[in-house]
């Protein structure tokens, strides 16, 4: 009978050990979970950014935004922040069930006597393309003013599973379906998009891309 209960004790024991071993996994994963496109920003005021979290995993998360000083940089609940005035605050995207999963970026919003350099004015990429699974596509983005002192684009894609884009705007087909790719200027002032059409190896011939039409006013879509 001694011999029966340790036995049952020690398999108690170790069943206890593996579950907390996984909770403690699983806990491990979930605070590693938000990540931001951006950690650190300078941007003018009235200007406003997007910032893109990546979440893993990457389904069933509802995202809380704040920022520490409203009357400097506010944000709303897509994750767009608008800079109101001079001065610097931090923007927080926080899990909406377990806050301790967070992650930040740093908002300089800085007047035109302490910009250095020309600042870009707009962003622009064609409106959208057709790519075939496999296939890969460069979208080129027209900056303007042609003489803007920083040039370099984040590319973000918002279905990875539909679409892929490097840091250079090369868009490859992942699977059949619509994805959408943002092209948003470094220093944080304009951005565009573009809606990516995946189709299948078989399909029939692509048809010619639609481009922007030089002087029109973007549509800015909300993230959803």
């Amino acid at each position: 009978m001694k011999k029966v209960l340790s036995l049952i004790l020690a398999l108690t024991m170790l069943l206890t050990l593996n579950v907390g071993a996984l909770a403690a996994d699983t806990t491990d994963a979930v605070d590693s979970g938000i990540t931001l496109s951006h950690t650190s920003i300078n941007i003018l005021p009235g200007k406003s950014f997007v910032l893109v979290p990546t979440l893993t995993p990457n389904t069933g998360w509802e995202i809380t935004w704040t920022s520490s000083d409203t009357e400097v940089v506010t944000v709303d609940d897509k994750g767009v922040l608008t800079a109101v005035k001079v001065g610097k605050a931090t923007v927080t995207a926080a899990g909406k069930d377990n806050a301790a999963v967070s992650a930040s970026c740093v908002v300089n919003v800085v007047d035109e006597s302490q910009y250095e350099g020309v600042p870009v004015q707009s962003v622009k990429i064609p409106y959208n393309a057709t790519v075939r699974v496999g296939d890969t596509k460069k979208l080129t983005a027209e900056i303007t003013p042609a003489n803007a002192t920083n040039k370099t684009i984040i590319w973000t894609s918002y279905y990875e599973d539909v679409a892929i884009v490097d840091e250079d705007g090369n868009v490859t087909g992942v699977s059949i379906g619509e994805g959408r790719i943002r092209a948003t200027s470094e220093d944080g002032n304009h951005w565009d998009e573009c809606v990516v059409k995946v189709i299948g190896e078989d399909a029939p011939a692509i048809k010619v891309d639609n481009k922007y039409v030089p002087g029109e006013t973007v549509q800015r879509r909300n993230i959803k």
